[in-house]
């Protein structure tokens, strides 16, 4: 008896989860028509947004709106526009899933599937329009694939972040999360960009094979990069994200730059020094760090070093190449062959903490700065035995690319250039 009372009450359980199940499917299917037919009707779709939008400060303008039916029902949008107090966003075409209404009203959650957006420009005010202080659920996007096509980007200076502009961009990202008030809190793939400007540094041909996106922070990691006419490879970290001051931190290796090129780009000025280099840069910039006091440590290996000295050749410069056979003096420039540098480029100037080289005859290190167009460099032909106690002979070279000038350094500006750190 207890077995077949048993046996009666499973029958009756699968029968109730059957129906659930069908009556679940009818609805989902019926909800799907139902909200089909609101997005494609313009005054029942301006209704809805109406009422999911109001007292969150975010604006909502569609153009041309189309539902097409394949493997699934897709919103077909043309020219999409999203205003909040903290950013511009527009759209050429948006092809997504139809988001569901009820989330949307109960929870203002918008469910939009796989997303494919083409000329997408997203748009940072340089003064944030106020933000909404109306109450209910913060707006919330979730979008389980993002592709985007032929996007820019434009970030104006904030805190201690120059203004940035970036072009030809590509995304691959899923669960893409965007709340209201924060801006994209969850995501990871793939980013392409084709140029990126921000301040004097411009950098092409960007690829951020592993995006992490969260709450307060990006990772853009897998970094390949042209910059300075080189190649580059390293990793970005964004905190801070969803405050005020945001912080960067990267850390890249360069391989065949100009150096002339990223002096030009910290001090705005032709540069002085020139040559070919590779090595490790550490760039911390923003966060509580202000306009101009960012950072960038760089340890590298020059190749065909060389300073703009200009037609004419100075006496103390020409005693110097007596003594240092490797210096070598040609159209103008004094090359220096391939030398150890330790740089750091912040706030409109480049300092050369310690430059060695180690050739035939005596070694040779110089120490100095390039701050706008004046180039201060203090050069140190470094004795081969006792050198942290006798201090050698030097030079003193200043002035400005092809107009420098050279005079004997006295024994207190040798005084540690080309010592170990």
């Amino acid at each position: 008896m207890a077995g077949s009372r048993w046996r009666r009450w499973l029958v009756r359980a699968c029968g109730l989860a059957v129906v659930a199940g069908t009556l679940g499917g009818v609805a989902a299917v019926l909800g799907a028509r139902y909200a089909r037919d609101v997005w494609t009707d313009p005054a029942r779709r301006s209704a809805l947004l109406s009422r999911v939008l109001d007292g969150t400060g975010v604006a909502v303008e569609l153009g041309d709106v189309e539902v097409v039916e394949s493997d699934r029902w897709v919103l077909l949008v043309e020219r999409l526009h999203v205003q909040t107090a903290a950013v511009d966003v527009r759209a050429s075409h948006a092809e997504t899933g139809i988001p569901a209404v009820l989330p949307m009203l109960l929870f203002g959650r918008f469910d939009l599937g796989d997303v494919r957006v083409d000329g997408l420009s997203v748009t940072v005010p340089r003064r944030p329009l106020p933000a909404a202080t109306g109450g209910g659920w913060p707006l919330r996007v979730v979008i389980d694939h993002l592709l985007v096509r032929d996007g820019t980007l434009a970030l104006p200076a904030s805190g201690g972040l120059p203004e940035a502009r970036a072009t030809g961009v590509r995304a691959d990202l899923r669960k893409v999360r965007v709340v209201g008030g924060t801006g994209l809190v969850g995501g990871r793939g793939q980013v392409e960009v084709r140029s990126w400007r921000t301040g004097a540094i411009e950098v092409d041909q960007v690829v951020m094979s592993d995006v992490r996106l969260s709450r307060g922070r990006y990772r853009l990691g897998g970094g390949r990069l042209q910059i300075a006419g080189g190649g580059a490879e390293g990793s970005v970290v964004i905190d801070g994200v969803d405050g005020k001051r945001p912080a960067v931190h990267a850390e890249l290796r360069l391989r065949d730059g100009d150096l002339a090129t990223l002096v030009q780009a910290a001090t705005g000025q032709r540069s002085p020094v020139s040559g070919r280099l590779s090595g490790t840069f550490t760039v911390d910039t923003g966060g509580d760090r202000g306009p101009g006091e960012g950072r960038t440590l760089a340890e590298v290996r020059l190749e065909d070093g060389a300073l703009l000295l200009g037609p004419a050749v100075p006496s103390a410069l020409r005693a110097a190449l007596k003594i240092a056979p490797f210096l070598e003096l040609r159209h103008g420039k004094v090359w220096l062959g391939p030398t150890e540098a330790s740089l750091r480029f912040s706030g409109g100037r480049v300092d050369i903490d310690r430059l060695v080289h180690e050739g035939k005859g005596r070694p040779l290190a110089a120490r100095g700065s390039v701050v706008g167009r004046e180039l201060d460099l203090v050069v140190r032909l470094v004795p081969r035995k006792k050198a942290d106690r006798r201090k050698g002979t030097g030079l003193v070279v200043g002035g400005t690319a092809g107009a420098l000038s050279v005079r004997r350094a006295t024994a207190a500006e040798l005084k540690g250039v080309g010592d170990a750190p």
